[in-house]
């Protein structure tokens, strides 16, 4: 295939997943070619043909918690003639205010076949490493505790305990008392600096260097101007950095290779 029908692949790959795991498998269904093949995380689950696909992953959504993706990876693997693979990893996340805590890596398959107008997704694998998850008769969401989950938790305690509090004052005067984990990221404005947490956003007429001694080991500079902290990063794509609210910051060319192995390390650390 031709770089642009590559690229467009691994597009939709990323935005069906991340549809999918919102509880929306329209994007997935409105690309898959009538004899696809999916393989799923469950023992024997090997569907082939689309309606047989179709009618299970209405099933498994039926019981699905919303999720956001991160720490996404994906690769062009092979691309051969009118096919091509996408392979990819990424570490699934229930929302925040969900029932129950699902944490954990999966990986993915994704082959695409081009005909004369657009591609068609010719098989599907969704998997996880050995022993992460037992998944017991008639369950097709997994909610129990696994050892990804395990040493996710022991990390974010280890890191609420070392992690301190910040006194900001805004360019009100107004004061406002922050966890550092709170923060998604910051960004420079000349001799001002924009702290973005989930819901707003603080002004302070504090430089970005000066946060930079302050900060955690949570935290990267990715740029001149930003500093994101790696526990809200989605995704790595092209020179950008994808937050888990779908905010990107880009990430200059020579430091592309740093940011990815900083970022890597921070999420498979233990």
């Amino acid at each position: 295939m031709k770089k642009r029908y590559t690229d467009e692949a691994l597009r939709l790959t990323i935005a069906f997943m991340e549809e999918f795991y919102r509880k929306n498998p329209e994007p997935v269904f409105a690309v898959c070619d009538p004899e696809m093949s999916w393989i799923g995380a469950q023992e024997g689950q090997i569907i082939l043909g689309f309606e047989n696909f179709k009618a299970e992953i209405e099933r498994i959504v039926k019981e699905m918690i919303p999720c956001v993706l991160m720490n996404q990876a994906y690769y062009l693997a092979q691309n051969t003639g009118p096919v091509c693979t996408i392979i990819g990893k990424y570490v699934l996340v229930t929302n925040k205010g969900s029932s129950f805590i699902r944490l954990a890596e999966q990986r993915l398959v994704a082959v695409w076949r081009q005909d004369v107008e657009r591609l068609w997704l010719m098989h599907l694998s969704n998997t996880n490493p050995i022993s992460e998850w037992k998944v017991t008769e008639n369950e097709h969401f997994p909610v129990k505790l696994n050892s990804y989950l395990m040493k996710y938790v022991d990390r974010e305690i280890q890191r609420k305990k070392g992690s301190e509090r910040m006194v900001i004052t805004d360019c009100d005067r107004t004061i406002h008392y922050i966890d550092q984990g709170e923060i998604v990221y910051l960004r420079s404005d000349n001799k001002y600096t924009e702290i973005f947490l989930e819901s707003i956003m603080i002004r302070t007429r504090t430089m970005l260097k000066e946060f930079t001694e302050k900060l955690g080991d949570q935290f990267l500079k990715i740029s001149r101007i930003n500093i994101v902290n790696m526990a809200m990063v989605a995704r790595i794509q092209d020179q950008s950095v994808i937050l888990i609210d779908g905010r990107e910051l880009p990430i200059p060319f020579k430091k592309v290779a740093e940011v990815k192995e900083r970022i890597t390390g921070y999420f498979t650390s233990t």
